[in-house]
């Protein structure tokens, strides 16, 4: 359980800290059952050159769920990578 608390403090001071001035893409299912998404949400809101994608119907691991989750996730990611190249 050590690595649990270590990681936990980690989690706390990084919500403290201001988001860095980045580009920054995030996308979150509409059906997640492993995390809270509200602090997700409140995170993206507040990082300068943020973006919050949703995935109708995707659960927690978007790269893993079904194919056109996956191909719209992969390729807005690429777009993100080729636009700050």
């Amino acid at each position: 359980l050590r690595w649990l608390a270590a990681a936990l403090r980690d989690c706390a001071a990084l919500q403290k800290m201001p988001a860095p001035d980045v580009p920054t893409y995030c996308a979150l299912g509409s059906a997640e059952k492993i995390i809270d998404p509200a602090p997700v949400h409140a995170m993206m809101a507040g990082w300068p050159n943020g973006r919050l994608e949703m995935f109708d119907g995707a659960e927690h691991e978007i790269m893993m769920d079904q194919p056109h989750h996956r191909t719209r996730f992969y390729d807005a990611a690429a777009g993100l990578f080729d636009a700050n190249a």
